[in-house]
C-alpha cells in the first residue's frame, strides 16, 4: 500500500472515531516504508488524536531528523507545541520553517501570530504584512493584522482591516 491509500484509510478511520486504529496503520506502514518521511506527520496527528502527546512528539522529532530541510515539518511540529501550550517552543521551529522557505504566507501569518501572542507586536505585524504581499486574500493574515493594529493603537488600519473578518 502506499502512502496516499495508507492515508486514506486513516483520516477515515479517524473521522469515525477510529483514531487509536488509524494510529496502528501508519505506525505498520512506518515499518515498511521507513523512507516516507511524511508519514511521520501524519502518525503525529493520530498520536495527538488519542492524546498520546509524548508519541506525537517523537514523530515530529523524527519526521525533522530524517528530513531536516523540509519547512513543513518544522511548521507543523511549531503548531503542535502552539496546541500543547508551548507557546516560547514554537517560536524557534517557525523561525526555521521561515529560513527553509521565506516565500510561504502560512509560515509568514505563523511568525506573525506567535510574535504577537510572545508581546513583540511590531514583528509580528511585520511578518502579517509580508504575508499579504505574498497573498493578498490571506484572510487570515488580514484579520491578525487588524487586531495587531488595533492593540498598537493604530484604530483606522486596525478597523478597516477588521471588515475582513
Amino acid at each position: 500500500m502506499n502512502l496516499v491509500k495508507t492515508i486514506e484509510t486513516c483520516n477515515s478511520l479517524k473521522a469515525r472515531g477510529k483514531g487509536d486504529i488509524a494510529l496502528k496503520k501508519i505506525q505498520n506502514f512506518i515499518r515498511k516504508s521507513k523512507s516516507e518521511f511524511k508519514a511521520y506527520i501524519y502518525a503525529a496527528e493520530y498520536a495527538e488524536s488519542c492524546k498520546k502527546y509524548t508519541l506525537a512528539e517523537n514523530y515530529y522529532q523524527e519526521a525533522i531528523k530524517n528530513s531536516p530541510d523540509d519547512a513543513y515539518f518544522y511548521l507543523n511540529y511549531a503548531r503542535f507545541k502552539i496546541r500543547t501550550n508551548r507557546f516560547h517552543e514554537s517560536k524557534p521551529l517557525f523561525e526555521k520553517a521561515y529560513s527553509l522557505n521565506n516565500s510561504s504566507d502560512l509560515i509568514l501569518v505563523q511568525l506573525g501570530r506567535i510574535n504577537m501572542i510572545l508581546g513583540n507586536l511590531t514583528l509580528g505585524i511585520e511578518f502579517l504584512n509580508k504575508a499579504i504581499e505574498i497573498n493578498p486574500n490571506n484572510f487570515q493574515a488580514i484579520y491578525l493584522l487588524s487586531i495587531g493594529n488595533l492593540k498598537i493603537g493604530n484604530y483606522s488600519k486596525g478597523w478597516e482591516l477588521f471588515k475582513y473578518r
